[in-house]
């Protein structure tokens, strides 16, 4: 029975047909430095039968791409078909050195954690660690990784590592008591809840001077708007002048006192909107005079008016499961 289930295993001839086209395939891309489409190709075809030559070859498709851990992998799985007598493959004497050389190529990093932290959870680059694992040199690819820790009652640590190939480095993972968190969660339900945490010198609001002060904002800003938008037509109005009288001169024997058909247009320009730069200038200049005028009565108001007890500000601590902040309102 235990034969008969082995060999219903055993792809047919068919599929070995098109796992042998796989494998051509990926052949060919290596030759073309493809890396990353023989990859592909060999993973396909070691769905249909694995082999020790399918995962050397996996083995280093991956490391040309830079991905060393994985390339590691394939070779020792490489081996342990050469070592089980699943294949038959001489690939041996190629596997071994390329393993030995692998291993010493791959860098890896330790995350020391405090002893007197307890339940803490590293992820590296989003993915989560197995706690056994802390501690624990991690083969990793080389590059630049994101560390976070997290531990109850605890601050998060966050950190960027560069590994180079054959490194190996220890970060020690530096995890701060969390002081909001020892008074206990703070439950924000309503505005009512803000209202009993306020700092501030008072409640009462202030609308006149809120409006005052929107009043005076609106008018600077609409000051500044004509101010640039006149002085951007004024330049505009001048060259369009500079352009005219430029055309003039370069008719030969030609004025506007007797233009011809080829400066007529240029002369009407002139007579007409000569004045237009200094008329525009002049309205861009008011419109920045009103808006420095306004700011001046913004600052004032917002320095001098005070009118008692009309300011408040709320500061309310907000405690989540692995997020902490401060929630601040302001009024006036």
């Amino acid at each position: 029975m235990i034969a008969s289930v082995a060999n219903a295993a055993e792809p047919t001839k068919t599929e070995i047909a098109v796992a042998r086209g796989f494998f051509d395939q990926a052949v060919a891309a290596e030759h073309e430095g493809r890396w990353r489409e023989a990859a592909e190709n060999l993973e396909k075809a070691i769905a249909i039968k694995e082999t020790a030559g399918l995962r050397y070859h996996l083995g280093f498709a991956k490391e040309n791409q830079g991905l060393l851990v994985e390339a590691m992998i394939e070779y020792e799985r490489a081996a342990g078909l050469v070592r089980s007598g699943v294949s038959t493959e001489d690939v041996e004497r190629f596997l071994a050195p390329k393993l030995a050389e692998v291993r010493k190529r791959v860098p890896r990093l330790t995350v020391q954690i405090p002893p007197d932290v307890k339940d803490a959870e590293l992820r590296i680059d989003g993915v989560p660690v197995k706690r056994e694992l802390l501690g624990t040199p991690l083969p990793l690819n080389p590059g630049t990784h994101a560390l976070v820790v997290f531990a109850p009652g605890r601050r998060p640590f966050h950190m960027q590592v560069s590994l180079g190939e054959g490194s190996a480095v220890s970060q020690a993972a530096e995890l701060v008591p969390d002081s909001i968190s020892q008074v206990g969660p703070v439950q924000v339900a309503s505005t009512n809840a803000i209202d009993q945490t306020q700092t501030g010198v008072g409640r009462e609001s202030n609308p006149a001077r809120t409006w005052t002060l929107i009043g005076e904002g609106a008018i600077a800003t609409t000051g500044l708007a004509i101010g640039f938008g006149y002085l951007i037509a004024s330049r505009s109005a001048q060259d369009d002048l500079d352009e005219a009288h430029a055309h003039i001169d370069s008719a030969i024997g030609a004025t506007c006192k007797m233009p011809t058909p080829e400066i007529q247009a240029d002369c009407d320009t002139l007579a007409t909107h000569f004045a237009d730069p200094a008329r525009k200038q002049d309205v861009a200049t008011a419109g920045f005079v009103v808006a420095g005028v306004a700011a001046v009565a913004f600052a004032t108001t917002w320095f001098v008016w005070k009118s008692g007890n009309r300011f408040a500000l709320s500061a309310t601590p907000v405690v989540g499961a692995r997020e902490r902040s401060l929630s601040l309102t302001w009024r006036y």
